[in-house]
């Protein structure tokens, strides 16, 4: 994005009196979390509050994207001024939108089918047993290239939701799924059942 472009934006931002801010419908602990009134509360909230105020404009949250590709295709049609997340950086994104520097580091971590893991005996290092063996892994967004780059014998199968890959996995559809540290220690404690189907490991190398 030229800078020209970038004072437009800043300028109309200014004139509308408004900072709109895209997030993901699903719940996103601690990035997002929307309270049972209908507001917002989360790191991502409070810096976009901060960014709002600093402008002196108000601040209106956007939450109709289900996926992090959608929050991208927003950004791009001006539908909103900026997207808030653990958004990670993909060639295809950085090609259709600015992306800012991470300001969180977050880890990853694997969510294993229970009964892959006993059928293989996976007793161990995971990520050895998996660079080293031929599975399923379910990912999104930039999670994909990730677990190409680490698991290169894996065949890597695309899910449009975190909710349907979660019950891939369940399933035993994928051996393995990947995401965020945050996002799977949210599912895990929200539903028992996963416990029951699936081991997870955080992954902080």
């Amino acid at each position: 994005e030229s800078i020209e472009e970038s004072s437009d934006d800043m300028r109309a931002i200014l004139e509308r009196g408004e900072l709109l801010v895209g997030v993901l419908s699903i719940e996103n602990e601690p990035f997002v979390i929307k309270e049972s009134n209908g507001s917002f509360k989360g790191y991502c909230v409070s810096f976009a509050k901060y960014l709002a105020n600093k402008l002196g404009v108000k601040l209106k949250i956007d939450d109709s994207a289900e996926t992090y590709d959608d929050l991208i295709r927003m950004v791009h049609s001006k539908k909103v001024d900026i997207a808030l997340g653990n958004l990670g950086k993909t060639e295809q994104r950085a090609t259709a939108v600015a992306l800012t520097k991470s300001y969180i580091d977050i880890h990853f971590s694997l969510m294993v089918n229970r009964l892959f893991e006993a059928k293989n005996e996976i007793d161990g290092n995971i990520i050895y047993f998996l660079r080293n063996n031929q599975f399923k892994i379910g990912a999104i967004g930039s999670y994909l290239r990730t677990a190409k780059e680490l698991f290169p014998k894996c065949q890597v199968i695309s899910y449009s939701s975190p909710h349907k890959m979660l019950e891939a996995v369940q399933k035993g559809e994928v051996d393995v799924v990947i995401d965020a540290e945050t996002f799977v220690e949210m599912e895990m404690n929200k539903n028992p059942e996963l416990y029951v189907d699936c081991a997870s490991y955080t992954i902080t190398d």
